[in-house]
């Protein structure tokens, strides 16, 4: 008769990202763990190097690419326990930088983690229990992929209504046109391995579809994640972060609680992580007051608190999305509710386009829009709560320096005016979004970035902002500025070379200024020091 413990499976997962899955699944799972592994020698010593550690997994063999082997597995599973409550499909490859030739790197790579992953959902799918989580190992380069496809490819990749055949007819024609030389020419980015990973994202999203339709198994959820540049054999060893550290993410969708509403068939790629979280870690430790993580998404949002939690730290959540005037004006009621005002405010939240391959028009609306626009409109709300020594940090960039440098003489004389007001400021940006959309951004004295012109746009709204509080008698000592962290490493920039908690170090010298110090007001920072615009 079979058991009814509850039993968790992990593939490819005798070294790597898949080990560490392993290892906080016998950590945290309440029920039986099993790593498998294509060889069953080094399966079975990934199991007792396990054992030493205290921990408890079991082995059984697995190769994907075999499907009696994935069969196999399946009866094994349904003999001794009747069901499977989480799946974490991890075995992959990475073979864009061999000298294969690019139809062959195309074709092994998409059989195995496109092809061979989805017959193993396909075959031990019917086996899964109410409430069962699966985690379909993706990267962020399906992102940088998807950037590069031609508009009509990505209308066909990002159709909320695609079905798995025509998924399936997607991931053939780029086979076909592999075969054919003809990749780029079809509108295909000329990557194996981030295009099957696009694959890999869409499929979660259809099978995520398609549970949450089954009223007979209620609350499976699917979701797929980047567990980041993890330090192993496919990065070569020069990724950043541990093992462990990469299974942070899978681990967080494996263990979802029961009925939670989200996230459910998306992808997830921990940048709850970034600077944003350093920088919640650093006022936890030293701000003497409670200190809100803020997130739009909210089941990552408690995630990142739950973190810090276990770090001994106590920070509070609040959704926020400040994109959203609603939103933003309820977590002002909050404040006002249980604070009657604010103390410290970091405006963190911001988006970087430029490498996409959207026309520069939209790269233009969409970065400011979040940079700058919904930034000065999450001031406009708050800023009436700030209590007399309040400090506000808005997180900018050393871009905007370079960006500065590329803007005409007359731009410059208008972005350094020490009188610009507000209404300038908005007329610059919406001029820039204008002359973005007109295909005139250089010959109108504009650099053609779209990240770097809207952090000029916060490094002045910082300056006219602190100017006005430096005449406003009745709340004293409310000091803005803003900074740049530096070059930090995250899962969207493998080539910072900070720590998040390094990159903390400038917003929280600044979050942190004693009461009425002469300076900085009204100043960009970086490390620490005042930077000034380029003469």
């Amino acid at each position: 008769m079979a058991s009814t413990r509850r039993v968790a499976v992990v593939t490819g997962s005798n070294k790597g990202i898949g080990f560490g899955i392993v290892r906080g699944l016998c950590k945290t799972f309440n029920g039986d763990v099993y790593l498998t592994a294509r060889n069953e020698g080094l399966g079975r010593k990934a199991v007792e190097d396990l054992k030493k550690e205290g921990l408890n997994p079991l082995f059984h063999q697995l190769d994907i690419s075999d499907s009696t082997s994935i069969q196999n597995l399946k009866a094994f599973l349904q003999k001794q326990y009747g069901g499977l409550d989480i799946l974490v499909n991890n075995a992959g490859i990475f073979k864009d930088e061999t000298d294969a030739p690019f139809a062959e790197k195309v074709e092994e790579t998409l059989k195995l983690n496109f092809w061979d992953t989805l017959a193993v959902c396909e075959v031990l799918y019917p086996l899964l229990r109410p409430h069962a989580r699966v985690v379909n190992l993706g990267s962020i380069l399906s992102t940088l992929a998807f950037g590069r496809c031609s508009d009509s490819l990505k209308a066909k990749i990002s159709n909320p209504n695609i079905s798995m055949d025509q998924l399936k007819d997607l991931m053939r024609d780029f086979e076909a046109v592999a075969k054919a030389g003809t990749v780029e020419e079809n509108g295909w980015p000329k990557w194996a391995y981030h295009v099957s990973k696009i694959g890999v994202r869409v499929m979660t999203y259809i099978q995520a579809k398609a549970f949450a339709h089954d009223s007979s198994k209620p609350d499976i959820i699917v979701n797929s994640c980047c567990p980041g540049y993890v330090n192993t054999d496919m990065t070569n060893h020069k990724g950043t972060k541990t093992i462990d550290e990469g299974a942070v993410t899978p681990l967080y969708l494996a263990l979802l609680p029961a009925n939670v509403e989200s996230p459910k068939g998306e992808f997830v790629t921990g940048s709850n992580k970034g600077i944003g979280f350093g920088i919640v870690r650093g006022l936890c430790k030293t701000f003497n007051g409670d200190v809100y993580l803020t997130a739009r998404n909210e089941g990552l949002g408690r995630k990142a608190v739950e973190d810090l939690k276990k770090e001994g730290l106590n920070p509070l959540f609040h959704q926020l999305d400040i994109s959203d005037s609603t939103s933003i004006q309820i977590l002002k009621a909050l404040l006002q509710k249980q604070y009657g005002g604010l103390d410290v405010l970091v405006n963190n939240a911001g988006i970087f386009k430029d490498e996409t391959d959207a026309p520069f028009a939209e790269k233009v609306e969409e970065t400011l829009k979040l940079n700058f626009w919904d930034t000065l409109a999450v001031c406009e709300v708050l800023y009436p709560l700030l209590r007399p020594h309040a400090r506000v940090v808005n997180v900018g960039s050393i871009y905007s320096t370079m960006a500065f440098g590329r803007c005409s003489d007359s731009l410059k004389a208008i972005i350094s005016n020490p009188n610009i007001s507000m209404d300038q400021l908005k007329d610059l940006m919406r001029e820039f979004e204008a002359v973005a959309k007109a295909g005139t951004v250089e010959e109108n004295g504009w650099p053609k970035w779209a990240y770097h012109v809207s952090k000029i746009g916060v490094r002045v709204m910082s300056y006219i902002q602190a100017k006005a509080f430096a005449h406003d008698s009745s709340r004293p000592d409310i000091i803005v500025n803003s900074c740049c962290p530096g070059s930090v490493h995250t899962d969207t920039n493998y080539n910072g070379t900070k720590t998040i908690d390094e990159g903390a170090v400038t917003p929280l010298y600044l979050a942190l200024l004693l009461p009425n110090v002469e300076s900085p007001k009204g100043e960009f920072v970086s490390e620490k020091v005042v930077e000034h615009w380029p003469s």
